[in-house]
C-alpha cells in the first residue's frame, strides 16, 4: 500500500460521510424500534380520540343553560358500552375516560353538584357550556393524518402514538452491522492475566462500550495475532458477517504492521492514511465496494477510542439519518493554541461548562476516569472560557 499524505481531520470527515451511498432499511417490531429513524410518514388509521370522551368525573347532562337539577338516570364508566341520556331531565354519572353517553353535551364535575336521593343539584349558580369536559372524536387526530414523519428518531412519544394507533411494525433505518477485530501479538483477551511481555486488550472493550452507548451492536469479534493467515481468516468473517469492519493496530507502516497490505489485497480502496491529529496520526479508512466499511484505528487505547468518537459513532449514525454529531459546548476553562488538531478528554463542571483533563501520557487511561467526553480543536486555534467547542459525548443521552 503507497503511503498517502496525512490530511486534516475536516478532510478526513469529509471523506468518510461522503462514502455513504446507500442507506438500508428494514421493518422492525414497534417494542423495538426506539431511538430508530422512521423511513416514510406515518398515517392515522383511525382518529384520536376514537368517541367523544369524558374528561372529568361527574355527571353527563343535554345542554340546558337554565337547568339547576337532574333525575338520576345511571351509571357509565370507562370500559363500559355506551349508554342514551333518557332526556334532558336526566343525567348518566360517568368516570374520566368513559365514552360521553348519547344525547350528552356537556359533564359537570362533582365538585359543583350536590346529591340529594336520586338527584342532582348545582351547588351554586353555573355557565352551563355545550362540549365542557367533553373531548371530541378526532379532536386530537383525524384518520388519514400523518402522525409522524419520515426521518424522525422515534422517542418515547412516538412511540406512544404509534401504540395508540396499533401500528406494530415500522420502516427504519437498518442499524449498520459492526465486527471489531484487535491486532498484535502482545495482546490477550481481558478475562486473561498477561505474561511480562504482554497486555490486555482494552481496545476491543472500550470500543465496544462506546458503541452500545450509542445503541450499536457487534455481530463479530475477533482477537488476531501478527500472523497473516490468522488476519485473513478474521477479516473474511467479518466481511461475510459486517457491514463495518473497525480494526484496532497494525494499520502503520511498521514492519509487523500486516493490516493495511492484507486489506489491499482483499480489493479495499484506501481514501487516505493518515490524518494530521494529536493523537492517532495512523487513522486510515477504506472501501470495498459501496456497502462494506473498514476504519483502520491506531493501537495506543485513547487515540483509538478518541477517533472512533470522532469519526466512527458520527458515520454510524449518518447511515442511519440520525442526526450528527457533535454538539457545540461552552468552555469553561481556556486553552492554548495547539501545532496539530487535538483531542482532548473532557469533564462537566458545576456551572455546566467543560474543562480539560489533563493526562500524564498518551496512553493514560487513569486520565480519563470522570470524563464525559472529548473536545475536537482544529490547530493552531486558542480556546478561550465562554468559547463554544465541538463536543462528542461518550453516550447518545448526551445528545437528547
Amino acid at each position: 500500500m503507497t503511503k498517502t499524505p496525512a490530511i486534516s481531520p475536516l478532510e478526513a470527515s469529509e471523506i468518510i460521510q461522503g462514502r455513504i451511498l446507500k442507506y438500508p432499511v428494514e421493518w422492525v417490531g414497534r417494542r423495538h424500534c426506539y431511538a430508530r429513524v422512521l423511513v416514510d410518514d406515518v398515517y392515522a388509521a383511525t382518529s384520536m380520540p376514537r368517541f367523544s370522551r369524558v374528561c372529568m368525573d361527574g355527571i353527563a347532562v343535554a345542554h340546558d343553560p337554565y337547568r339547576i337539577e337532574w333525575a338520576h338516570q345511571s351509571l357509565q364508566s370507562a370500559g363500559d358500552a355506551v349508554q342514551h341520556l333518557e332526556s334532558s331531565q336526566h343525567a348518566i354519572e360517568v368516570a374520566t375516560g368513559a365514552v360521553c353517553p348519547q344525547g350528552a353535551e356537556l359533564v359537570i364535575p362533582y365538585e359543583q353538584l350536590v346529591r340529594k336521593g336520586e338527584s342532582w343539584f348545582l351547588r351554586e349558580p353555573l355557565a352551563l357550556l355545550a362540549g365542557k369536559n367533553i373531548q371530541a372524536e378526532g379532536s386530537e387526530v383525524r384518520a388519514g393524518a400523518r402522525l409522524v414523519a419520515g426521518g424522525t428518531t422515534l422517542l418515547t412519544p412516538e412511540l406512544s402514538l404509534l401504540t395508540a394507533q396499533g401500528i406494530e411494525q415500522v420502516l427504519v433505518y437498518r442499524k449498520p452491522r459492526i465486527s471489531l477485530i484487535s491486532n498484535g501479538s502482545e495482546l490477550v483477551s481481558p478475562e486473561k492475566i498477561p505474561a511480562a511481555h504482554q497486555i490486555r486488550d482494552v481496545n476491543s472493550i472500550a470500543l465496544e462500550s462506546l458503541l452500545e452507548a450509542y445503541g450499536y451492536q457487534v455481530f463479530h469479534r475477533a482477537l488476531v495475532a501478527d500472523d497473516r493467515g490468522a488476519l485473513e481468516k478474521a477479516l473474511q468473517e467479518a466481511f461475510e458477517l459486517a457491514d463495518v469492519i473497525v480494526i484496532s493496530a497494525g494499520v502503520s507502516q511498521g514492519p509487523r504492521d500486516l493490516v493495511p497490505q492484507v486489506l489491499k489485497d482483499f480489493g479495499l480502496q484506501f481514501h487516505f492514511t493518515g490524518v494530521e491529529q494529536k493523537p492517532g496520526r495512523p487513522f486510515s479508512f477504506g472501501t470495498l465496494g459501496e456497502d462494506r466499511f473498514v476504519f483502520g484505528l491506531p493501537g495506543n487505547p485513547l487515540a483509538a477510542l478518541f477517533n472512533a468518537a470522532y469519526y466512527l459513532v458520527p458515520f454510524l449514525r449518518s447511515l442511519e439519518k440520525k442526526t450528527r454529531v457533535p454538539r457545540q459546548r461552552v468552555m469553561a476553562t481556556a486553552l492554548a493554541p495547539q501545532q496539530k488538531a487535538s483531542f482532548f478528554p473532557v469533564r462537566e463542571t458545576q456551572e455546566g461548562g467543560l474543562e480539560v483533563m489533563a493526562l500524564k501520557g498518551s496512553a493514560d487511561l487513569a486520565g480519563l476516569v470522570g470524563s464525559c467526553g472529548i473536545i475536537a480543536v482544529p490547530a493552531q486555534m486558542e480556546i478561550q472560557a465562554g468559547d463554544r467547542v465541538a463536543f462528542f459525548p461518550w453516550s447518545f443521552e448526551a445528545l437528547l
